[in-house]
């Protein structure tokens, strides 16, 4: 390795850290309270492991859904019909700490566009906690890897940076191409994963 390479990554881990920091502070805590609406199972084929949807009437009016937590919902499977979840009875109470770019208590959908939840960065929610009735409910239910793919996204772009000596326009048309497909599956498909 030489000196050059070896100072471009770590200024490139260096950069990682700023920015990873930097989007966690801009991922602040939410509290959402209300009552469990439904679990929805929410599975597609090209999906590795099962996965539900939370529908949540909060207490202040209105309804916040957690899509795409992994987890086994018993019902008939098939996309957004009604299943069931022990751990999350329906029209129990429900306390959930949420992280997120957008308050889940204030992002109101504009007409028309029901399940898709684009205009509030849904996709990007990291629930910390659930709590049923006052008690934590630690299994049955694990978050979504989207969070965890933007941040792996922004690492590679750094990495393919300071790889290219920090200049944009060393990076090859077929690595900016795959790159950007890779990004528009992360994050516009982030259903899927």
């Amino acid at each position: 390795m030489t000196g050059r390479l070896g100072r471009n990554l770590a200024i490139a881990l260096a950069v990682i850290a700023v920015c990873w920091g930097t989007l966690l502070t801009l991922r602040p805590s939410y509290v959402v309270e209300g009552t469990i609406k439904s679990t929805l199972s929410r599975q597609y084929p090209w999906q590795v492991g099962p996965r539900f949807e939370l529908r949540v009437a909060k207490a202040a009016g209105g309804e916040v859904n957690f899509r795409g937590l992994r987890g086994d919902c018993e019902g008939p499977g098939s996309q957004f019909s009604q299943c069931r979840k022990p751990e999350l009875p329906v029209s129990a109470p429900i306390r959930l700490v949420v992280h997120g770019f957008t308050d889940p208590n204030s992002c109101i959908a504009p007409p028309g566009f029901g399940r898709l939840g684009w205009w509030c960065l849904r996709a990007f929610d990291w629930i910390d906690a659930i709590d049923i009735e006052g008690r934590p409910v630690t299994s049955g239910w694990a978050n979504s890897a989207t969070v965890v793919l933007f941040y792996a996204l922004v690492a590679v772009a750094i990495f393919v940076l300071a790889l290219n000596g920090w200049r944009p326009s060393r990076i090859s048309p077929r690595t900016a191409a795959a790159f950007g497909f890779v990004a528009a599956t992360c994050l516009v498909g982030y259903a899927y994963y």
